[in-house]
């Protein structure tokens, strides 16, 4: 190798130079990871406290108002608004924790009721019925004489008495229908003597040839209590009976009232919500090494302990007991065909769990309540579980009797300011029947507190427990 070649190989100037823009690449990379690494870890913290503060605010109202309570709350505890906004994400944590919205009734089921909701009317008294037809909108200004509480159903006769008893009289003499052997007979049955009419004995007898044996005997048979009581039938069932046409109307409207009503369905853990924020963040010196941003998420899952609207689907409408560990009855009777029912349409349920819509108060209505709730209520009422029951306060409940100022009309809504909260304690499981009533004892009351929007005892207690942070 040449003098020259050893000299060029050898030489270490501008080594420095290389050397300092190795170490301000590796500076400027610790500042990046400083600056924007903490920009980053504060932005999560920000999001953090955002994720955290929806969860709580959103598992503690009624899955209904849970999400947008979780944004709203969220929204109010993010970072800065910006370039680049939040993203926020609200979900339960659940196996197919979809909410759908279905019919509260099969067709099957509305066809089902129909019997029973006739017989119910059948039942009633003809002002109750005219009540009924009232509620539903039936017109029956053509069936009825009257009018107010007077009003009675029309019943228009196509035939008389008598041309039923002769439609009758043909029918026993006719010698298809009846022979002489038959007439004896069923005249005998009525303790009617027909020796002076009759030739024979025993099986052989017939009716004598002169004279009017069988006319006679007809009209004997035709005169017994027996056969009075087949005319008055008859005569009914030729007549136009307005109150069964009434009745007729009233099931079609009362099954279509029911064919409209929706309920809100949960197949998840409605107890457990998850608010995930994500956030991108813009580099400022990472950005020189070519990273503009990064992206920065933080979740949170709550956990409900406390009351979120859960309760029975009933409304107690005849009074609560004021002493802790009396007993108490939900689902009580109210009248022919009405139980203290709170609307398909303010319920939310899943496999273990109902709640009720009730921000804009109590929805009542009249006729069923069963189909999808029987499950989940088998699953609510179990002995020592602690359940709630919506009720009328003691102080209005002569106001919601019949007749009186508040009297319930089907889908009436009672107010939260007539409202309390019965915290209770099953004392016999439900059988699934859909006729027993829930035997309950009764633990607390809570009022309903319209200023704080929330139900809460005389003692300052809300009801249940409280949300707590679960990741």
């Amino acid at each position: 190798m040449s003098r020259v070649c050893r000299r060029v190989l050898g030489e270490e100037k501008g080594s420095v130079m290389v050397m300092v823009v190795i170490c301000l690449v590796v500076l400027i990379g610790f500042t990046g990871l400083v600056i924007d690494g903490g920009s980053a870890y504060l932005t999560r913290s920000k999001l953090q406290n955002a994720a955290d503060a929806g969860a709580l605010a959103g598992v503690t109202v009624s899955s209904g108002n849970s999400k947008n309570e979780a944004r709203k709350y969220t929204k109010a505890n993010e970072v800065e608004h910006g370039v680049n906004e939040t993203t926020v994400t609200v979900e339960y944590i659940a196996a197919a924790a979809t909410e759908t919205t279905e019919k509260a009734y099969t067709e099957d089921e509305l066809g089902q009721m129909k019997p029973q909701l006739e017989k119910e009317l059948n039942e009633m008294t003809d002002q109750e019925v005219i009540a009924a037809a009232d509620e539903y909108e039936v017109d029956i200004s053509s069936y009825t004489n009257g009018s107010g509480e007077s009003r009675t159903f029309k019943t228009v006769t196509t035939k008389t008495r008598e041309q039923i008893k002769e439609e009758i009289r043909e029918e026993l003499n006719d010698k298809d229908e009846w022979s002489d052997l038959d007439l004896i007979k069923e005249a005998e049955k009525y303790n009617i003597k027909t020796n002076s009419w009759t030739n024979g004995s025993g099986d052989n007898r017939k009716f004598k040839k002169d004279g009017n044996g069988k006319g006679s005997c007809i009209t004997a048979i035709l005169n017994t209590p027996a056969y009075q009581t087949k005319i008055d039938n008859r005569l009914a069932a030729s007549s136009t009976n307005y109150r069964a046409l009434v009745i007729e109307e009233i099931v079609a409207n009362q099954i279509e009232d029911l064919r409209t009503e929706q309920i809100v369905i949960t197949p998840g853990n409605l107890d457990r919500l998850k608010v995930t924020c994500t956030r991108t963040v813009q580099n400022s010196f990472m950005s020189v090494l070519g990273f503009k941003n990064s992206t920065v998420s933080a979740f949170a899952v709550a956990e409900n302990s406390s009351w979120a609207g859960d309760a029975l689907p009933f409304i107690n409408l005849d009074g609560y007991p004021s002493t802790e560990g009396e007993d108490l009855e939900a689902w009580n009777k109210v009248g022919p065909g009405d139980k203290e029912r709170i609307s398909n349409d303010d319920l939310i349920v899943s496999p273990h769990r109902i709640q009720v819509k009730y921000s804009d108060g109590i929805t009542f209505k009249k006729g069923k309540v069963m189909s999808k709730i029987k499950d989940p209520l088998q699953n609510i009422v179990v002995v020592g579980k602690t359940v709630y029951l919506f009720s009328i306060k003691n102080s209005e409940v002569d106001n919601y009797k019949k007749k009186a100022d508040k009297e319930l009309k089907n889908k009436d809504v009672i107010p939260l300011s007539d409202i309390v909260l019965l915290e209770c304690i099953v004392t016999e499981e439900w059988n699934g029947t859909g006729s027993d009533v829930i035997s309950l004892e009764f633990v607390k009351e809570y009022d309903w507190d319209d200023a704080a929007k929330i139900f809460i005892s005389a003692a300052g207690d809300k009801p249940g427990g409280g949300p707590r942070l679960v990741e």
